[in-house]
């Protein structure tokens, strides 16, 4: 940053030295790019695309044409010729380059900048090229093309008149369906650009979307609204009775405070009478609780009524009946008919590709003919092991038989049934507790002592922790609590203090009720559940000898002495408004199916992970203590957000390599390494021919390993799952390290494989079970963090 302040601020970025190199313009064609200095604001991305915009125009004797430029908040791609500047240019931007524009200045540039006077020092690299033709598509450029590609379709998008909430874009002006008198409905669009490996030409797919908003409105009035909702609108008086219902929420207080004394002119004032004397307000409510909030990195506190919604802003979770109307949205997007129509409309009016001047002047043609049509073909099911019985699934089935028993059946030294604030009278208590029993015993799962009853406040952290040393020490494998719903805090409370062999699942009063009325559905789901947990197994997912009508290797290949590990993250702010990342962590320690997993806590907001060297060393052990050996070949799940993380993925596998290196006992295994995109922005449809209604659904197992590559990676789409609609939603799997050079037809079968280890459900996954586990490990260490700093007291209040 170049400020008329600070001579020595200026003498210091003039040398140059703390730049970033970038790329612009050369004689060798095709489209260029250049990168402008780094410059430390807060807004680091919106600041830079403003000032990247003005370079061109500042600068007219280095851009003849001024016409065709294609911005992102580091780089500036011009055509061919269109660039006639050194190898490197530096200038200033600063206030008095604007006077003649009125005003922006201060509205468009100086809100990016901590002083109004501050300016900017840019320097432009001339680095690099695109090649024109076929040559931009060759391995070793596809990446910077792509990235190119993602931009210019942007571009048109990126204005005003449209909002972003992550990689999908809402247009502001658009058909809205309302849900209620707070929020409405918006439909958008995420797009993903691919390159199609028979003919290399370039493929973007367009994702359209749904998602709630609210309308602008004042806080109180979102209140008001939400609460009568949540009286199931017999709400009478207003907001007298949602005060007093917020002050009795132990989740709302966590961001507001009392009434509070504000120094004014050296007086002490109340808040109503601060904002009636500098604002000139009166409130109409000054004794409710106040919002607190941070304000240019001060905490700050203000009245909820003098409080508004900002436009656009997400509505998160959703009544049943605002989900209600959601689907029924949806639906018009099930058929494949309408889908294709509204994406077409889509490229035509938002993305403006139709006979745009910056396709051709970067020598892009543009074409919408028709979908891509990709052969998709159904995987061969697994083999399902329980007991002496071994069942082969039929082509298209996701439902693992039920039996009346398991696998291996555990064995419950003791359980405690805890009723939590008298949920159940004394009496059904001992009636659950004898009921279980019998049950567990029923199932062929062994119980070495009868099964007790206790009752205990939701509240009572400390006997909480009491008892669970005390149970371990009984022996007691297994905690079951019984709560009122299942967001109940008792469920974190349970997690986070319990010790190791002491389980915990909590069941809702209406489960109770299920059980005692000998509820069949019910009961097997409990009972499958307390086996898993009590270190029982359930069945086992075994890989067929013969696959496609074929003998096979596989199930020595892709089971002898190899490790699965899947890695996922989870982003989210913490009790102390701290920024975090949880990461679960899941792996099998033995040719069982039976999975392990840690967490990992990295407070920092980025998605490359710092302790994939802790997460290696952990499993490895494990995985060595329960097989005797470590295993010769490992297979990492990591899960991505978007195709920028490849990079990050890659930089994470050189340094599981490197690790590898410098160990002492010369163990070296292979290496196979996919990244998976849970939300792949593709969409699967039965063909429209064979579309029998919205309900029809593309069929677990349905699989795709033609066509697509991206940035040169071989990868596959697979549909695992049962969709509830007519449109499913595949996970894309990028192979970034193959080294014992299995085929991506074995990979994809065992990934298959492999998402039928949900021992609860009876159904497949969504996506990989090491991969699903992991998700599940980092969000509840997410849970337990929040609930131990909820219960332990902050350093204001410790002093």
């Amino acid at each position: 940053m170049w400020s008329q302040q600070s001579q020595s601020v200026n003498a210091r970025q003039s040398s140059g030295g703390s730049f970033k190199r970038g790329l612009i313009s050369s004689e060798m064609g095709g489209p260029s790019a250049k990168k402008i200095g780094n410059v430390l604001t807060n807004n680091v991305r919106l600041r830079q695309l403003a000032v990247m915009t003005l370079i061109p125009y500042l600068r007219p004797k280095l851009f003849p044409k001024q016409r065709d430029f294609v911005f992102d908040s580091t780089t500036l791609y011009v055509p061919e010729e269109q660039y006639i500047g050194e190898n490197v240019e530096e200038f200033k931007i600063c206030k008095k380059q604007f006077e003649n524009l009125a005003g922006f200045w201060k509205q468009s540039i100086s809100r990016f900048l901590r002083n109004y006077d501050d300016g900017f020092l840019v320097r432009l690299t001339k680095d690099g090229y695109i090649p024109q033709g076929v040559k931009a598509l060759e391995v070793a450029h596809r990446s910077e093309f792509i990235r190119f590609l993602e931009i210019l379709t942007s571009q048109k998008s990126n204005k005003e008149m449209y909002f972003h909430k992550g990689n999908v874009s809402y247009p502001v002006d658009s058909k809205q369906d309302q849900l209620d008198s707070t929020a409405y409905i918006r439909a958008g669009f995420a797009k993903s650009i691919v390159i199609t490996g028979e003919n290399a030409a370039v493929t973007m797919s367009i994702n359209t979307q749904f998602c709630s908003f609210y309308r602008t409105l004042p806080i109180l009035t979102l209140v008001f609204n939400m609460h009568k909702e949540f009286k199931n609108g017999v709400s009478t008086n207003s907001i007298d009775e949602a005060d007093k219902c917020l002050r009795e929420n132990s989740e709302f207080l966590r961001i507001v405070r009392k009434d509070e004394f504000i120094t004014l002119e050296g007086h002490s004032i109340t808040v109503a009478e601060y904002f009636y004397k500098v604002y000139n307000i009166t409130l109409h409510h000054p004794r409710m609780l106040l919002i607190t909030g941070n304000l240019f990195g001060k905490e700050s506190v203000f009245p909820m009524e003098v409080l508004k919604i900002a436009q656009y802003q997400i509505k998160h979770s959703m009544s049943i009946k605002d989900k209600k109307k959601y689907n029924e949205a949806i639906e018009l997007f099930s058929a494949p008919e309408s889908y294709m129509r509204d994406v077409a409309s889509v490229i035509s009016d938002p993305l403006e590709l139709n006979n745009s001047s910056l396709m051709k002047a970067f020598g892009i043609e543009y074409r919408f003919n028709a979908p891509v049509i990709s052969q998709a073909k159904l995987l061969s099911c697994p083999d399902i092991r329980i007991g002496a019985e071994v069942k082969r699934l039929q082509l298209g089935s996701s439902e693992i038989p039920q039996t009346g028993s398991f696998e291996q059946p555990a064995t419950i030294h003791q359980a405690a049934v805890i009723s939590f604030d008298n949920i159940l009278s004394k009496k059904k208590v001992r009636d659950l507790a004898v009921r279980l029993e019998e049950i567990c015993l029923e199932k062929g799962i062994k119980t070495l002592s009868t099964f007790c009853a206790h009752e205990m406040s939701a509240e009572d952290y400390m006997g909480m922790d009491r008892s669970m040393m005390g149970w371990k020490n009984q022996k007691i494998g297994i905690v079951i609590g019984i709560v009122e719903n299942e967001k109940s805090d008792v469920y974190d409370a349970l997690k986070y203090f319990r010790i190791t062999k002491v389980q915990t699942i909590l069941l809702t009063k209406e489960t109770v009720d299920q059980i005692l009325n000998d509820n069949t559905e019910t009961i097997n789901k409990v009972t499958r559940k307390i086996n898993m947990k009590c270190g029982g197994i359930n069945f086992l997912v075994d890989i067929p000898k013969t696959i496609d009508g074929k003998e096979s290797a596989l199930h020595k290949k892709l089971r002898a002495s190899v490790q699965y590990i899947g890695i996922k993250t989870y982003q989210s702010i913490d009790m102390k408004n701290h920024r975090m990342t949880m990461i679960g962590a899941s792996f099998n320690k033995s040719t069982s199916s039976r999975l392990s997993g840690h967490c990992y806590q990295e407070m920092h907001h980025r998605r490359k992970i710092q302790a994939i060297d802790s997460i290696l060393f952990e499993s490895l052990e494990s995985y060595k203590k329960r097989s005797k050996q470590y295993p010769a070949t490992i297979v990492l799940y990591r899960s991505i957000c978007n195709n920028e993380d490849f990079s990050i993925v890659k930089e994470e596998v050189e340094a599981i390599r490197e690790s590898f290196v410098v160990r002492n006992d010369a163990y070296s295994p292979s290496l196979v390494v996919l990244a998976v995109q849970e939300d792949a922005l593709v969409r699967l449809f039965v063909p429209a021919a064979d579309f029998k209604g919205p309900n029809t659904n593309v069929p677990p197992g349905t699989c795709i390993d033609t066509n697509i590559i991206t940035y040169g990676y071989d990868e596959f789409i697979l549909n695992s799952h049962t969709p509830t609609k007519g449109v499913s939603v595949p996970a894309r799997y990028t192979i970034l390290a193959n080294d014992p050079s299995w085929t991506k037809n074995e990979i994809a079968h065992i990934t298959w494989f492999m998402t039928f280890n949900n021992q609860v459900a009876y159904k497949p996954h969504a996506v990989v079970d090491v991969l699903h586990f992991a998700g599940k490990l980092a969000k509840r260490g997410t849970n337990i963090l929040r609930f131990e700093q909820n219960i332990t007291p902050s350093d204001s209040d410790a002093a």
